[in-house]
């Protein structure tokens, strides 16, 4: 197994690009044997021409879930203060808010709680 190329890892581990020289165009090779042999050097007449490969900028680093979460938060109570009053969280159209209290107690007295008429008779 031929050992990869640190430029090429980085490139993987990185910007997530593959190299265009992957499994699948190993395997569509010919056999060695059958293979022509280049030679190492290189024609005089031949010229390199190295273009520059256009590196994709890197999207922004992810942000964990918890703070993109809480930033949330603060922008819509931010966004959303002095929209509405805080009474009208509590009131439902078409409903009225009633509150009272409902007091049971028995008393060993001759009147009632919240009444000068006589408790009625104990039988």
């Amino acid at each position: 197994m031929r050992r990869i190329p640190t430029r090429e890892l980085a490139r993987y581990l990185f910007n997530g690009q593959l190299s265009r020289n992957g499994c699948l165009s190993t395997a569509r090779r010919l056999p060695a044997r059958s293979a022509p042999a280049w030679s190492s050097q290189r024609a005089p007449y031949t010229t390199t021409q190295s273009q520059p490969t256009p590196i994709p900028e890197a999207p922004p680093p992810p942000t964990p879930l918890r703070k993109k979460l809480k930033e949330e938060k603060k922008l819509l109570k931010k966004e959303s203060k002095g929209k509405k009053p805080k009474g009208s969280n509590q009131t439902v159209p078409g409903w009225e808010l009633t509150v009272g209290i409902e007091i049971h107690a028995q008393l060993n007295t001759a009147r009632k709680l919240f009444s000068p008429a006589a408790t009625p008779s104990p039988h």
